[in-house]
């Protein structure tokens, strides 16, 4: 029985170890499988570490990685491709930053910066220097979130935007250059312009920019900003082997030349003034042809300019080729334009150049002043509008038919201001179309005036010795009828019979001898007895003796006389018949109420002709003016009034103003006649002072 409960206890023991021994070896499968399964995550996991490191070491992107203290932990092949620096350089370097900032001011900024824009920071642009010494720009953007690789402090991604950043500067600089054609004023100002646009992306310090001749096979240098030598070479005969610059233009091509090969051409004499230590120029070119040289140089740094700058230069001076030519073209067609100008404005009559549909391209100074206007403001405007509506035939009509038919114009215009001839000639392109139209206007106005004026002087001169003529024959046949008549009277038994009948042929007789003297008058002038007289006393004298009984009351005589008039040589009996002539006509033109004005002046008059009736010699002359308010003259009337024994009234009393005209003549003295109708007359005399005689 012990023994069976012994066994039985055993047993139970046996079975509960068995127990524990499957749920242990349960519970290490159970291990086993989530060590495997583990194993096989970190596996995994590093797998996937590793795939993310190469990724990202091979990313096309920068992007690194520093630590706590500063030091690189991270640095992919791009960072390597653009920088120069290896992963195991940058991560042994203990100041990998001063590796791609050397400069500490540049440095210094960039930790201020850093400070206003935190860790968070995205495309903040930046230039970092390379290991070859090379610039470039970057765009750097941190990484809030860091990669589970490593207890890194920040990540950061970056882009190489040199290209692009260059791209937009050679683009701008274009740009500018393009706009600064629009925006200079000269060619001065275009060359300052282009330097500046150049600046921004090359170092152009030294700068210079050489055109070529190529038909006198000169160069010159019109734009030369240098430090060594600030004077620009004097233009000089080249056969274009002696400089750098020749070699550009002889190849049409751009040319980078480096320190040692400077001195080679040092030794050889083909450099012109100081040597640089590097030069680079590119050719200007228009249509395959060098119009010249856009170079710069530099006397401190050998390696001032790469490849990348001839590139750069190479681009930007196609542009600036173009620039040039552009305001050269300006430049001499605004030349043209002043030559042009200055000979238009020579002429002393009006010239236009018109389009072949009348609007003007063209004009001188004297189609402006003659319209009143502006020059600017007359171009683009229609010719057309020039000519008044009753110019015929019609002046549109012209236009058509020279432009269809190519033959010149001749017409005549009546304006405002005067007669003008006008000739229209045309002007063809290649195909002999018209385009264009040169248009003179020649002012007749004077010289129909004075062909008027000489007929007139003419007729007069003609009629006066026609008179005088007549005069003659007048005494002679009156001293017949006189002296037949005293005979009568002493020989006839009964006077008494036919004393009425001779007393009337002795009123006739006065009467023909007075026209005689009228005639005489016109002829000659009576000059009979002059004197120095003065002109005031004339006037009162005859204002006197003419009008002492006074006039219609209706009728006010206003007086002006100027003192300190000097003497006039002049019969005065004469003189007092013309001016009394005239008072008379004065007085007779007022119907009704009016008002007649005399005023004598002195007046210093130039040679010229005076309208109406005769000209004018230089010298100082005493004026007597009367002038009237009554119904005037037409311009007709005017024309005519010296004409002899013309008249405007009913009756006529003899010659008038004709003799007047002959008088004042002869006493080398002008009348003028100025007269509107309503609006009253105005007789001018004037007779040289003694001190002009």
């Amino acid at each position: 029985m012990t023994d069976q409960n012994a066994y039985s206890k055993l047993k139970r023991k046996y079975e509960k170890l068995e127990k524990k021994f499957q749920a242990l070896e349960l519970q290490v499968e159970i291990k086993t499988v989530q060590l495997a399964e583990a194993e096989n995550l970190l596996k995994r996991e590093i797998d996937e570490r590793k795939t993310i490191k190469r990724t990202l070491e091979n990313i096309p992107v920068m992007l690194n990685s520093l630590d706590q203290d500063n030091r690189m932990v991270f640095w992919n092949r791009e960072c390597e491709k653009v920088t120069g620096y290896s992963a195991d350089e940058m991560k042994l370097a203990t100041d990998p930053l001063g590796k791609l900032y050397p400069n500490p001011q540049y440095r210094s900024a960039l930790y201020a910066e850093w400070l206003k824009r935190g860790n968070h920071f995205s495309d903040w642009e930046m230039d970092i220097i390379c290991k070859d010494g090379t610039q470039r720009t970057v765009s750097l953007s941190n990484i809030s979130q860091p990669f589970q690789t490593s207890d890194y402090k920040s990540w950061v991604i970056g882009i190489d935007i040199t290209q692009r950043k260059h791209a937009q500067a050679i683009n701008r600089a274009l740009f500018h250059i393009a706009d600064a054609v629009n925006t200079t004023f000269n060619l001065d100002e275009l060359f300052a312009s282009i330097r500046i646009s150049l600046s921004h992306i090359i170092n152009t310090t030294n700068f210079y920019i050489a055109l070529y001749d190529k038909a006198n096979n000169t160069l010159s240098f019109p734009y030369y900003i240098d430090k060594a030598d600030p004077s620009p070479p004097e233009p000089f005969m080249a056969t274009l082997t002696d400089s750098p610059t020749s070699d550009v233009i002889l190849s049409k091509k751009p040319l980078f030349i480096n320190k040692d090969d400077l001195e080679k051409r040092a030794e050889t004499n083909r450099i012109v003034g100081t040597a640089p230590l590097i030069w680079l120029g590119a050719p200007l070119i228009i249509r395959d042809e060098v119009i010249g040289v856009m170079a710069v140089q530099s006397y401190s740094d050998p390696h001032c300019y790469s490849k990348r700058d001839m590139d750069i230069l190479t681009a930007v001076s196609n542009q600036a080729a173009l620039a040039i030519k552009r305001k050269r073209d300006e430049e001499a067609l605004k030349k043209s334009e002043i030559r042009t100008r200055a000979f238009l404005d020579g002429i002393t009559e009006s010239a236009i150049l018109c389009s072949a549909q009348g609007k003007i391209l063209i004009l001188n100074k004297v189609v402006a002043e003659r319209n009143g206007k502006k020059v600017d403001d007359l171009i683009g405007t229609d010719v057309l509008c020039l000519f008044p509506p009753s110019v015929t035939p019609s002046p549109t009509a012209l236009l058509d038919h020279l432009v269809q038919t190519g033959n010149p114009v001749h017409f005549e215009s009546e304006h405002c201001d005067g007669v003008y001839d006008n000739t229209w000639s045309p002007l063809f392109d290649d195909q002999n179309r018209v385009v264009q139209i040169a248009m003179i206007s020649i002012d007749t106005t004077e010289k129909r005036r004075k062909e008027s004026e000489r007929l007139k002087v003419q007729k007069l001169e003609a009629i006066s010795t026609l008179a005088g003529g007549i005069a003659h024959q007048f005494n002679n046949a009156l001293f017949g009828i006189i002296g037949n008549l005293e005979l009568i009277r002493m020989n006839a038994p009964d006077i008494s019979v036919v004393e009425k009948y001779l007393t009337s042929v002795d009123d006739s007789a006065e009467r023909i001898r007075q026209l005689t003297a009228q005639l005489l008058a016109y002829a000659q002038g009576g000059k009979y007895r002059a004197k120095p007289v003065s002109l005031n006393q004339l006037m009162l004298n005859t204002l006197n003796d003419a009008f002492d009984k006074g006039v219609d009351s209706n009728i006010r005589i206003q007086t002006h006389f100027a003192t300190n008039m000097p003497l006039v040589e002049a019969d005065a009996i004469q003189m007092q018949m013309v001016f009394a002539g005239a008072m008379s006509n004065a007085v007779e033109a007022i119907e009704g109420e009016g008002t007649i004005q005399v005023q004598t002046a002195i007046k210093f008059m130039e040679q010229s002709p005076l309208s109406g009736h005769t000209y004018v010699k230089s010298g100082q002359y005493a004026c007597l003016t009367i002038s009237d308010s009554g119904g005037g003259m037409d311009h007709k009337t005017v024309t005519r009034v010296f004409d002899p024994f013309f008249t405007t009234k009913f009756q006529g009393r003899g010659l008038g103003m004709a003799a007047a005209y002959g008088i004042v003549k002869n006493h080398n003295g002008f009348i003028h006649v100025n007269s509107e109708t309503n609006k009253g007359t105005c007789v001018i005399i004037g007779l040289p002072t003694v001190e002009n005689d």
